[in-house]
């Protein structure tokens, strides 16, 4: 029972999130305007989680993935789309690459292999920021071990 307790503002968070969710498969800041593409990989995240607990519609979150996945430019990053009014809430993400690498995390936190046609040109080109940028940090920073 007392776990049944704590499930109920889990299911009500869940079916108010609904309430943001676009026909296209994004989450808004109010329910309209541009789906946003962090804050939709932030809620296909959490709900993926929550399955743990409730039960989330698993279209809900296919829906989104593929939402996301129409976002994916050429290069792999993500395409940032929609405007949010609380940008603490997105802990350093504030670009391309960040986004990208927020977006890849969720979708490998939700079980997608690594290796699928989806996040492998995203993992290689973090890749190569990530030995671009290696020598930046060494150089300001002393050796930086990988």
């Amino acid at each position: 029972q007392q776990r049944l307790d704590h499930c109920v503002p889990v299911v009500t968070g869940y079916q108010r999130q609904l309430n943001y969710k676009s026909d296209d498969g994004a989450y808004t800041t109010f329910g309209r305007g541009p789906g946003n593409t962090w804050l939709t990989a932030f809620v296909v995240r959490s709900f993926a989680k929550a399955q743990s607990f409730i039960f989330i519609d698993p279209r809900k979150i296919e829906e989104s993935k593929s939402w996301l996945q129409r976002k994916q430019q050429e290069n792999g990053c993500f395409e940032k789309s929609g405007k949010l009014f609380n940008n603490g809430m997105k802990g350093g993400v504030s670009d391309e690459v960040t986004l990208s690498a927020y977006v890849t995390a969720a979708f490998l936190e939700m079980n997608t292999s690594q290796h699928s046609s989806f996040v492998q040109p995203l993992v290689g080109f973090l890749d190569i920021i990530y030995f671009l940028y290696l020598p930046v940090v060494h150089t300001v920073q002393g050796p930086v071990l990988p």
